[in-house]
């Protein structure tokens, strides 16, 4: 459309796990070409990296007054 053309799109997730059964995303990746109208062109890359999990034990307990 326009001589827009995308190329060489690629994403990567990596997951660590934290515990049986538990695993999260920590870090994200991609990179992919541009080019645009015909004049624009950008390669363009992405990194994100997650950090600071941390594992919380809740526990809750309702107790009722017993009726006089």
């Amino acid at each position: 459309m326009l001589g827009t053309d995308l190329k060489q799109l690629g994403f990567k997730v990596t997951y660590q796990k934290f515990d049986e059964g538990l695993w999260f995303p920590v870090t994200y990746g991609g990179e992919f070409q541009l080019k645009a109208l015909f004049l624009y062109s950008r390669r363009i890359g992405v990194s994100m990296r997650n950090s600071g999990f941390q594992r919380a034990v809740v526990e809750s307990q309702v107790k009722f007054a017993g009726i006089r």
